[in-house]
């Protein structure tokens, strides 16, 4: 309860803040807008509850719309197409990597192994924890897929949308930048000390221009 209660306040005060300051970037109408669909996986572990992914359909779709607020800037928009249960696998592996404190994401990858994965949609695995104390993990491979987890390994942060936000724009080709922290691609773990004031959130000219080229291109 307290989580969603905390994302509704965020969401209520993205929409009442004053538009993202958007100096010489395009402000795109809604004809223009390109929607990405997203089929979120909650992953369901037996032996670790770090693992584990607990959140409400009502939790996802406030992340989702915190996520959006984010990217109107760039006419992108993120839907949900479904929600489904996914029994994790290779368990094991990631209680060791825990242990060891891995920072290889290989493991999350492993663990998110997702049957007869769609190529019509972006697929999200959410997960409790990472194995280390990252963020989330955008793969691209032969079964490209967004990892997310609903809080860092210490528990703390709760849902971030902006982590999420930065792992989409991983996936849509996005690499990290060097800009100032209020940039989504800024890296060093940025995004997960966000505390709230997610619609000042800003992507370059550059990164709006490639990121919808991505789009179209994968979801045409």
């Amino acid at each position: 309860m307290r989580i969603l209660i905390f994302l509704l306040t965020i969401l209520l005060s993205a929409n009442n803040a004053q538009s993202i300051e958007t100096t010489n970037l395009k402000i795109f109408a809604n004809d223009d807008f390109k929607t990405i669909p997203v089929r979120v996986y909650i992953v369901k572990a037996d032996k670790s509850h770090n693992l584990n992914a607990e959140i409400s359909h009502n939790e996802a779709v406030n992340v989702f719309n915190i996520v959006n607020i984010i990217w109107r800037q760039a006419g992108i928009h993120f839907e949900i197409e479904s929600i489904v249960n996914l029994q994790a696998s290779n368990e094991d592996q990631y209680i060791a990597a825990r242990k060891r404190k891995d920072r290889k994401m290989k493991v999350m990858r492993d663990v998110c192994d997702i049957p007869k994965q769609s190529k019509g949609v972006l697929n999200l695995c959410v997960v409790g924890q990472m194995s280390n104390n990252s963020g989330g993990v955008s793969f691209k491979s032969t079964k490209p897929k967004v990892v997310w987890p609903i809080a860092l390994r210490n528990g703390k942060k709760p849902l971030n949308p902006a982590t999420l936000a930065h792992e989409f724009g991983h996936f849509l080709g996005l690499p990290h930048n060097t800009e100032k922290d209020i940039f989504l691609m800024r890296g060093s773990g940025n995004n997960m000390l966000r505390n709230k004031q997610f619609n000042t959130i800003q992507l370059t000219e550059s990164e709006i221009v490639k990121a919808r080229k991505m789009a179209i291109k994968l979801f045409h």
